[in-house]
């Protein structure tokens, strides 16, 4: 308590409460604070810097993924529609980004809970580029689908 609120308490009390009748009784049960029900989503995101051993992806979010990124290297399109919810097209999304680079490897490189939805970041790795990933997966009666996509980074690797 700070020592400006306890002065003006203590006047208070001098003159005997607001109306000059003395203060209220103290109540029998201490009043405790209640903590406002934060969400969780801050606690959910895997910083980088931490190591871990896993991802915690669902199961059924990983396998789609893990899908989904296979399609990505093999310039798969129709496996890659598959995994958009109805309306968003590959074409206007990541597909002519990565367009005229080889991809040889994936790996989920990032990834966080935001609400109901999953944030996966992933790598693509070629012999001469790389490029990084971002999907924004949301469940739906179908399983996991891919609301929004976009290609966050693309680099020419540089030889050794």
């Amino acid at each position: 308590m700070s020592e400006r609120r306890r002065h003006l308490e203590g006047l208070l009390a001098a003159a005997g409460g607001v109306t000059g009748a003395g203060l209220p009784a103290p109540e029998a049960g201490a009043v405790t604070a209640t903590q406002a029900e934060m969400s969780d989503d801050a606690q959910e995101f895997i910083r980088l810097e931490k190591a871990t051993g896993t991802w915690p992806i669902p199961a059924d979010l990983e396998e789609a993924q893990r899908s989904f990124a296979s399609a990505l290297v093999a310039g798969d399109d129709a496996t890659l529609t598959r995994w958009l919810v109805p309306g968003l097209e590959i074409e206007t999304t990541a597909r002519t980004l990565l367009d005229g680079a080889t991809y040889s490897s994936h790996a989920t490189v990032a990834f966080a809970r935001l609400g109901h939805q999953r944030l996966v970041k992933m790598r693509l790795d070629g012999p001469s580029s790389s490029a990084t990933v971002l999907a924004r997966w949301t469940s739906s009666p179908q399983g996991w689908r891919i609301a929004a996509l976009d290609v966050g980074g693309r680099d020419a690797v540089r030889p050794a």
